[in-house]
């Protein structure tokens, strides 16, 4: 089994406000928050291409993770 490790997501079911949204771009590495499309990209690669990966967690952050940056 692997999965997808999002981090914070610009979504209405967030439940931030577009404060809390700027203040979490201005600490992600990328400079912005992941899209809803790629994550669903990154569940489908596991569903459709990744067959032969087991125990893999993908995560998707933006690189606050490699930082050690708390989320």
């Amino acid at each position: 089994v692997s999965a997808s490790c999002p981090g914070l997501v610009r979504t209405r079911f967030a439940g931030c406000t577009d404060a809390a949204f700027e203040a979490a771009e201005k600490v992600t590495p990328i400079g912005r928050l992941a899209d809803p499309e790629e994550i669903a990209d990154i569940a489908l690669f596991l569903a459709v291409e990744g067959t032969a990966l087991t125990g893999e967690a993908i995560i998707c952050d933006g690189g606050i993770y490699q930082l050690g940056r708390s989320r």
